[in-house]
């Protein structure tokens, strides 16, 4: 419910959790369902330096997820959104470390 993902976010902000922050992990590969949009543009709120640009968002989705990487980039458009389908490419990412290139005939 939106108003269990509000109390969530608000704990873990009065908990430092996001203070620092500047890499975030999404995992939508199983989601289904409606996404609250207004629970997505509260999070800056909570975490304001998901409106840096130092902060990197990487998705972890399922091929029809693109969309809501899109709309969730609309929210944050100074931060940097990347889409993977394997979570170690995701973390490694995020760590900053160097992407392998792409087998395109694969």
């Amino acid at each position: 419910m939106p108003a269990d993902v509000d109390l969530a976010i608000e704990i873990g902000h009065e908990l430092g959790i996001y203070r620092g922050c500047r890499s975030v992990l999404i995992d939508l590969r199983r989601f289904v369902g409606v996404i609250d949009w207004g629970v997505v543009r509260r999070m800056g709120r909570y975490a304001p330096w998901v409106h840096g640009a130092g902060t990197k968002l990487a998705y972890l989705l399922r091929e029809e997820g693109l969309a809501l990487m899109a709309v969730t980039a609309c929210h944050y458009p100074r931060a940097h959104h990347n889409a993977f389908r394997d979570e170690g490419a995701a973390r490694a990412w995020l760590r900053g470390d160097p992407l392998l290139p792409r087998n395109l005939a694969a």
